[in-house]
């Protein structure tokens, strides 16, 4: 027992210390039932506005978003929850939910989303709950499970390193120079 218990919390210190930087713009693909590609630029503080542009070639079905989301950490800097909330548009072939074939139509929705996202270096993974509902057509809701695989285009720059490097008080700062005072 003694043994294996150091072997299962390894992993759980190897996640703690995967600490990535704060990103400012990250763009990569979007898999869930609908592929496709994602966009997220940081607005200021926790807020991000993400654009979603997803297709689903064998039903015929396109659609993009626009979401304002809110992060918030949770265990450390690099592992964030967030939810968010924007409009989506959506195309549809015609026959898709009924007999008749023919042409497209398209409806508006307003799609919310809640999910996590851990950033690892200069690569940033979420996984997300997006329900949609829709203000006409013939689906009112639809909803779906969707992972993201970004990769950190712009990042936030570090802070700088404050601390002082010749001595450890602000008195000693000048004890080197020509005017310092000796005892």
């Amino acid at each position: 027992m003694n043994r294996i218990l150091p072997c299962l919390l390894l992993p759980l210190l190897h996640i703690y210390t995967l600490s990535a930087q704060p990103y400012i713009t990250a763009a990569g693909i979007r898999l869930a039932m609908e592929p496709g590609i994602t966009v997220q630029q940081r607005l200021a503080g926790r807020f991000t506005v993400e654009a979603m542009v997803q297709t689903q070639v064998l039903y015929g079905r396109h659609s993009m978003a626009l979401q304002l989301q809110r992060h918030h950490k949770l265990v450390h800097r690099g592992l964030n929850g967030y939810i968010g909330a924007g409009p989506q548009l959506s195309s549809y072939r015609r026959g898709l939910w009924s007999k008749e074939a023919g042409n497209r139509f398209t409806v508006a929705g307003l799609a919310l989303t809640g999910g996590v996202e851990l950033a690892i270096n200069r690569l940033l993974l979420s996984a997300d709950y997006k329900p949609v509902v829709y203000l006409g057509g013939p689906v009112p809701f639809d909803a779906g499970l969707g992972l993201s695989v970004r990769y950190i285009l712009l990042q936030e720059p570090k802070p700088k390193d404050r601390r002082r490097t010749k001595g450890a008080w602000p008195w000693q700062q000048n004890a080197g120079h020509k005017g310092a005072r000796r005892r």
